[in-house]
């Protein structure tokens, strides 16, 4: 726990001014359990809709900042049509409270979602929840996704391992297994592992793969996630719109 608050303190330090105090600002959100800290965020979403028309059944990625810093999401999934809706630290309760703007009402071809990690951190101040209770937090976000469209295809990507919070990723193992074990039994949600090709030769996080804070990905990272999480959507979604 003392080396990730070092890392995020140093990183504040580093970035200084108006970048830094933003930097601290997202921090404090990731670690409340308000989801209407984040509310700013989805009106940005939907100010951008207003600007630029959002494709018709696209694939919508959602999340925290995972999906939110993958700036080559479309192309790495094309020719799949996508729709990014990551925002800073979200965690599960989040993305189900906001579940309705902003994945649902695209009707969208499938959704991917990557969220889980930020409810296990043990950054200052977060209250780290058990993979059992975030298994059943996962199961409410189906529900309600299954509210707005019973049919809708659901991948839930694996937990990635990090290089500076292992117990975070020790919990994080934990989840995948229950979620994967959850996914066997539940039609339409399907569990993706994208996360071989980040580990290294003796079985820990390759730190290449990694930004410096050691948990979220570059882009050398992004370029071995993507291509797995692509072939799954395109071996069952095919490339062409629904």
């Amino acid at each position: 726990m003392k080396r990730v608050l070092l890392v995020v303190a140093v990183g504040i330090l580093a970035l200084g001014g108006t970048v830094g105090t933003r930097a601290w600002v997202e921090i404090s959100r990731s670690i409340s359990e308000d989801p209407l800290v984040w509310e700013p965020a989805i009106r940005a979403f939907e100010e951008q809709d207003r600007q630029v028309p959002p494709p018709a059944s696209p694939v919508v990625f959602v999340g925290s900042s995972s999906i939110r810093l993958w700036d080559t999401l479309a192309e790495d999934m094309a020719p799949l049509v996508t729709l990014r809706r990551g925002f800073g630290g979200a965690k599960v309760g989040d993305v189900t409270h906001f579940a309705d703007r902003i994945v649902s009402r695209y009707r969208p071809r499938a959704v991917v979602i990557f969220v889980g990690a930020n409810d296990m951190g043990s950054a200052l101040g977060n209250v780290p929840k058990t993979p059992e209770r975030l298994l059943e937090l996962t199961r409410e976000l189906v529900a309600r996704l299954r509210a707005a469209d019973a049919a809708l295809p659901i991948y839930w990507l694996a937990i990635k391992p990090t290089t500076t919070d292992a117990s975070r990723w020790k919990r994080g193992r934990v989840l995948n297994g229950l979620v994967a074990a959850w996914a066997e039994t539940e039609p339409g949600v399907h569990f993706v592992d994208a996360n071989a090709e980040l580990f290294g030769k003796e079985g820990a996080a390759d730190g290449s793969k990694l930004m410096i804070d050691g948990i979220h990905l570059n882009d050398a990272g992004y370029a071995v996630w993507a291509p797995p999480i692509r072939e799954r959507l395109l071996a069952d979604l095919g490339g062409e719109a629904r």
